[in-house]
């Protein structure tokens, strides 16, 4: 019982490690509109970026669902009452939710390094140029 607690606690503990990252997105947002209307007159926001914010979006919402059935199959193995077929049934539930909580986590990480690859590749910044700053020129 008690390794059950530790497993539960240990997967929370790592869905509030990597929850400040989610807010992320607005910050991002923001400053490729400010980059946008410093460039164009408007706000841009490039493919990339865009594909980036519905991946990681999506794997948000996956993970929420995530520990929702990890919740979901705790109130059942809790509140079985010696049927044997609930205790199995949440237990099941339990471990494949937290199996897809690390493909979630994982595939969140991959995302996250591919697009930071990709949005750097067109010359170290996040939009292109050396990477010192939106108003830079290029010039000493």
């Amino acid at each position: 019982m008690k390794k059950n607690i530790y497993k539960l606690l240990l997967v929370l503990f790592l869905i509030f490690a990597f929850l400040p990252n989610l807010t992320s997105a607005v910050g991002i947002s923001e400053s490729v509109n400010s980059f946008g209307q410093h460039v164009y007159g408007g706000t841009y926001t490039p493919p990339q970026q865009i594909a980036s914010l519905l991946i990681r979006t999506a794997l948000t919402f996956l993970g929420i669902i995530a520990v929702i059935l990890i919740l979901y199959g705790g109130f059942l193995y809790m509140t079985a009452h010696g049927k044997e077929e609930n205790v199995k049934k949440g237990k099941a539930i339990i471990t494949y939710a937290v199996i897809g909580l690390l493909i979630i986590i994982a595939a969140y990480g991959i995302a996250t390094l591919v697009f930071n690859v990709i949005l750097n590749a067109a010359g170290g910044g996040v939009y292109g140029g050396n990477g010192s700053g939106l108003g830079d020129t290029g010039s000493p």
